[in-house]
């Protein structure tokens, strides 16, 4: 699928955090972000619809089944913190691009 560059998303306030997740041991998938709602606190976070999950809260996530990372989420009270890896394509451009982040931040998409 490429290369690509972690980062770190940080959220607070508690649920709803805004986003879906697909994936998990089971499927055989890496946990992925499905969907992220406009508006909500993952987008203004940044999040984007493709970012594989690698870790919540500091807890490994390729090893976890997509159960147990909702019974993890629904643990959650008040801060969330993912380490995601966003890919990029062999032309180092961003395979996903996030137009709910970057609309906010240089003024596209408007």
């Amino acid at each position: 699928m490429g290369t690509g560059d972690y980062l770190c998303i940080a959220m607070s306030g508690g649920a709803p955090w805004g986003f879906r997740l697909q994936g998990g041991k089971e499927q055989k998938q890496p946990l992925q972000i499905a969907k992220v709602r406009s508006k909500s606190k993952a987008a203004k976070a940044g999040l984007c619809e493709g970012d594989e999950v690698v870790s919540i809260n500091g807890k490994p996530c390729g090893d976890l089944t997509y159960a147990e990372v909702i019974v993890l989420m629904e643990s959650l009270t008040d801060v969330l913190q993912m380490l995601i890896k966003r890919y990029r394509n062999a032309q180092n451009t961003l395979v996903q691009f996030c137009s709910h982040y970057w609309s906010r931040h240089i003024g596209l998409f408007q």
